[in-house]
């Protein structure tokens, strides 16, 4: 089953605090303002994440096509943490840097896309923020969820009640006491640093 095209570009803004470690929820170019439509066109590909650190919008695929939840407080959460930042070294002007190299720049960790001596971390292409997995993970259909487990699903954080497998979470957050296999646990937050 394949989205309207109308349908794609529908829009709704939430307030959430997010992390950049949310961008690994899925690996979605941004760079163009939005994920690719593409990547969000069947019915299997709804619960998709998204975060782009940039604008601080956790973009999620729905059964109408993308949809964006924008953060309120998203700069509180791009700086790495102390730990984080003792692990890599600062980005020093003029210094040659390969693919996959990481640095740190303004308290944030970026990773190289590819070789690169020139433009600063935050405005070169050729950099990208550094972001880790983080929990919960993006909801699977193809996943069994135990009792107790999380999940994400359009930008909202659930508990499976029992064993599940392919049932979607409540879409909308009101329809969430109707739901026998999800209990709706909050909008997703940033993590602690």
């Amino acid at each position: 089953m394949k989205f309207s095209t109308t349908a794609r570009s529908a829009l709704m803004i939430a307030t959430l605090g997010l992390s950049t470690q949310a961008a690994a929820f899925q690996s979605f170019d941004t760079t163009t303002g939005k994920p690719d439509a593409q990547e969000c066109s069947y019915l299997a590909d709804a619960g998709k994440n998204a975060f782009d650190a940039n604008t601080g919008k956790l973009w999620a695929c729905s059964t109408q096509g993308w949809v964006f939840f924008e953060s309120q407080s998203a700069h509180k959460c791009l700086n790495a943490s102390k730990a984080e930042q003792a692990k890599y070294p600062a980005w020093k002007k003029g210094r040659t840097y390969v693919g996959g190299n990481k640095v740190l720049f303004n308290n944030k960790v970026y990773r190289a896309k590819w070789w690169t001596r020139t433009g600063t971390p935050a405005t070169s292409e050729a950099w990208t923020l550094d972001v880790k997995d983080v929990h919960p993970k993006t909801w699977n259909q193809n996943h069994q969820y135990n009792s107790g487990e999380n999940v994400l699903f359009m930008g909202h954080v659930y508990e499976a009640n029992h064993w599940s497998k392919g049932k979607l979470p409540p879409a909308n957050v009101s329809q969430n006491n109707r739901s026998k296999e999800w209990r709706y646990v909050g909008p997703f937050e940033c993590a602690n640093n």
